[in-house]
């Protein structure tokens, strides 16, 4: 049974990640969250941007970006 379930959208859809206390761990794909969050979890945690400036990027975006890269979303 999925314990933790991690889920990010995209322009398709939105993805998910679960693990479970043993280590068993997969990922799912669906266009709408309903049957991602049917899924069994203790705990489901949904990755979006918080805090957004009205104009430009937050600084930890931009230093997470310097560190990692171009897959580092910088939300405007």
């Amino acid at each position: 049974m999925p314990n933790y379930l991690g889920l990010d959208g995209f322009r398709f859809g939105w993805v998910a990640a679960w693990i479970d206390e043993g280590g068993d761990h997969g990922f799912d794909y669906s266009p709408g969250l309903t049957r991602l969050l049917a899924m069994p979890h203790a705990r489901a945690m949904i990755d979006m941007p918080i805090g957004l400036n009205p104009s430009g990027y937050r600084v930890c975006d931009l230093r997470a970006r310097e560190l990692v890269g171009p897959a580092v979303f910088l939300g405007a």
